[in-house]
């Protein structure tokens, strides 16, 4: 059997984890970073300005992500201001002693879900991508460092494989663009893909993208494919990390690790030894035991008043009509009520949003049964998208 080299965390990337989360935590750093000399011996309150729950907000994540408060070395972080020190705990106890690595969910489908991994099988999964993408170029990334997808390709990968990587999310495009050269690779959502591909006319000088997160439509990746550019996408979860991949059109690939079981329609993997099973997110279309189509989303049922409906199902009738472009349907939080909550996209960008709004209630009335009514609607031009490009769960 082959060992799997051990690789930890660099100090590099569990800067950049810090300043990611720090730039969530606190609105007025989006763009600070870099304004701010980021050396170790920065003090978080006194240099950076953040106040006694910034720093617990901060230290609750990190602890929460890396388990850093059990085992040999337990580091509790508030009781240190200095980026250093913060550093130097993360890097000593990520991984370590059999600690999990635990993510959130994006919220898409309601409350967001703490999702544990192994160290182990993140480093399968970092060590295989690298070999995957081949040269060895600068990674540009447009993803929090903080989420499963960052975390692999902008935290593990880059230390995998030895490659630098820059968090560019509040550099000016044209600041760090025309620097790309044939061998990097800019790590994005297929929103962000779909903004530079509308921002950047003529040639690219890129060559090489992954994208991940949310299915990428075909014909943007045609454009992308188009421009001379290699675009790996990466299909998963963050309950189940990545799952397979493609470097050109048609099926995705699974991974080595995972196995199709026909029998029960789930995905299996053997992992130090245990076997983990899990349901696709999405229905997959299968072609051969290897090769997978995904036709989109699974309908689960949610019970509103003791009855059984499809919030997907509801949303594709209403995005069926002629004046709406696209629309989501959700379960209303316990706090919000016990009903259905919908947004809406307009067809017609110029369309009085009042005047939809009226035209989509009216519609619900007469067309669903009362069980299956949204009974708040919210009609935007764009949907409500989170910074790693998925649609959200969203408040009333």
């Amino acid at each position: 059997m082959t060992m799997m080299p051990e690789v930890t965390l660099s100090r590099a990337s569990a800067r950049r984890l810090i300043i990611s989360l720090l730039r969530e935590i606190s609105p007025r750093l989006s763009g600070a970073p870099h304004h701010i000399t980021w050396s170790d011996e920065l003090d978080l309150r006194t240099d950076v300005g953040l106040d006694s729950l910034e720093i617990l907000d901060l230290a609750g994540r990190l602890h929460g992500m890396f388990d850093m408060l059990t085992g040999d070395l337990p580091a509790y972080l508030p009781e240190h201001t200095r980026l250093g020190d913060w550093i130097s705990h993360i890097v000593s106890t990520a991984g370590r002693d059999g600690r999990p690595v635990r993510f959130l969910t994006s919220g898409s489908e309601g409350t967001p879900r703490i999702c544990p991994h192994t160290w182990t099988g993140l480093m399968q999964e970092a060590i295989w991508l690298d070999a995957l993408l081949g040269s060895r170029g600068h990674i540009f990334s447009l993803v929090p460092a903080q989420h499963l997808y960052g975390f692999l390709f902008t935290q593990l990968l880059p230390d995998a494989g030895e490659r630098p990587c820059t968090d560019v999310r509040d550099t000016p495009l044209l600041t760090w663009w025309p620097r790309l050269g044939p061998d990097d690779w800019v790590v994005a959502t297929p929103t962000l893909w779909q903004h530079l591909d509308e921002s950047l006319s003529g040639p690219w000088p890129l060559r090489q993208g992954v994208s991940s997160s949310a299915p990428m439509p075909p014909a943007l990746a045609e454009r992308l494919r188009s421009r001379g550019m290699q675009l790996t996408e990466v299909y998963g979860s963050s309950e189940t990390a990545g799952m397979a991949v493609r470097t050109q059109p048609g099926p995705y690939e699974l991974m080595p690790w995972w196995t199709y079981d026909p029998a029960s329609g789930q995905l299996v993997r053997i992992l130090e030894g245990q076997v983990c099973t899990c349901e696709p997110p999405d229905t997959l279309v299968w072609h051969g035991e290897r090769s997978l189509e995904i036709s989109g989303r699974r309908d689960h049922a949610v019970q509103i008043g003791g009855v059984n409906v499809y919030p997907a199902r509801i949303a594709a009738q209403l995005a069926a009509l002629p004046w709406v472009a696209q629309c989501w349907v959700r379960p209303m939080h316990p706090a919000e009520g016990h009903r259905l909550k919908a947004w809406i996209i307009p067809a017609d960008p110029a369309a009085d949003m009042s005047e939809i709004l009226a035209q989509a209630y009216a519609w619900v009335e007469t067309h669903l049964p009362p069980a299956e009514r949204p009974r708040h609607i919210r009609i935007a031009p764009e949907p409500p998208y989170t910074e790693m490009g998925k649609v959200s769960d969203w408040p009333i």
